[in-house]
């Protein structure tokens, strides 16, 4: 069997400001393209399929393109579509007319019923259960189990009595697609997380064959097998990601050997950060390997030892999707210390301030700092370079 394992669309979501639809439409389009090359036997979508409960009419509109060309392709080559809801759906939304567009390949599963919903897909001769669970939390199960709360305490048991419920046979073949954090991921700092209370232990996973995730938006394959994947977003959706690859995952999976392809994708518009003085970003846009992308969302940290007037509307005029910008310069705090003490011994006033500068700020006093400097001294008391 042969699937595409996506996740984390995140349909409608603002950053800084910024709408992102025209970057969410590209690249659903680059995975409309992606499926037509590698003719997948299923698509996996992982939850967060948008931003919020109650997504914006466009949004939905183009979520609704994109199954509508799903669905085409299921009556071409009979691609089945599986797609459960994450933490940022609304499950009502995401299961609503689930019935209806069972008829065009398409299987969702929003609202939490106590079990993995179960499909059994047919690929070569071999029977592949693709097991859906949506997003949950260890009160979702409580609700469903209350016979059984006492040993519900956290994610972890939470998922593994559903699991337990969920009648699988570890001797057949099994996919998951789930929406949770798992012990041992790392996030990228633009999803929502209870440090680690939300985690579940990659264990309660082992009767499957392979296990498609959603939750994080960095790629990231774990379990001791190497079948526990997070394909990640596949828009960069904060600055921590902007030097993240963004990818999908396609995979082989027969007679309980699996093969993972990443299929790198790449953004309408990339987000990215520059580094420099405002006169090197201003005069020079070309950034690292960058082709004078200028167009890109960029973070702009500015090396300057003071902040500069304007600098925002400066670089605004040559990076007009600049999403923020902020000062790291080398200027430190430094602890003094006896020894430093010692050291001023015998300094005239000029050379107590130069060295000062130059612990403050990582480099040597320019001689035209000097002088405005002794002018100062003179001006405000009269003292000169002899020492007190």
């Amino acid at each position: 069997m042969k699937f595409l394992h996506i996740s984390d669309l995140h349909i409608g979501k603002y950053v800084n400001g910024y709408r992102m639809l025209d970057d969410q439409r590209y690249m659903l389009e680059r995975i409309i393209e992606i499926i037509k090359e590698k003719n997948p036997d299923a698509l996996l979508i992982a939850g967060d399929i948008y931003d919020k409960s109650l997504p914006s009419a466009e949004a939905v509109e183009l979520f609704d393109s994109f199954m509508t060309e799903i669905a085409g392709l299921h009556g071409k080559t009979g691609l089945k579509t599986f797609v459960i809801s994450g933490n940022h759906d609304s499950p009502e939304r995401i299961g609503y007319f689930n019935k209806l567009i069972e008829l065009n390949g398409i299987f969702t599963d929003g609202v939490f019923e106590g079990v993995a919903r179960k499909n059994t897909v047919e690929c070569d001769g071999e029977r592949v259960n693709i097991f859906s669970l949506p997003f949950i939390r260890p009160s979702f199960v409580r609700k469903v189990y209350p016979e059984e709360s006492a040993k519900i305490t956290d994610y972890t048991t939470a998922v593994r009595v559903v699991l337990e419920h969920s009648k699988i046979n570890a001797d057949e073949t099994n996919i998951l697609i789930a929406h949770q954090f798992v012990t041992g991921s790392e996030t990228s700092g633009s999803e929502s997380s209870l440090g680690t209370l939300d985690n579940v232990e990659p264990y309660v996973f082992e009767p499957f064959d392979y296990v498609a995730l959603g939750h994080i938006h960095g790629k990231q394959i774990m379990g001791k097998n190497k079948n526990i994947a997070y394909c990640g977003s596949p828009i960069k959706y904060s600055k921590t990601e902007c030097r993240n690859k963004k990818c999908v995952i396609f995979g082989e999976l027969s007679n309980g050997n699996i093969n993972l392809e990443e299929i790198p994708v790449q953004p309408l518009h990339d987000m990215r950060i520059i580094k420099g003085t405002l006169r090197e970003l201003a005069e020079n846009p070309i950034s690292d390997t960058y082709d004078d992308k200028t167009d890109d969302y960029v973070f702009a940290e500015l090396t300057d030892e003071n902040p500069v007037t304007n600098a925002f509307s400066t670089l605004e005029n040559i990076y007009p999707n600049i999403m923020g910008l902020e000062y790291v310069n080398r200027k430190k705090s430094i602890e003094m210390t006896p020894e430093m003490y010692g050291k001023t011994e015998g300094k005239s006033n000029i050379e107590l301030f130069s060295d000062f500068y130059k612990m403050q700020n990582g480099k040597e006093i320019e001689p035209e700092s000097v002088k405005i400097i002794e002018r100062i001294f003179k001006e405000i008391g009269g003292v000169n370079d002899e020492t007190d």
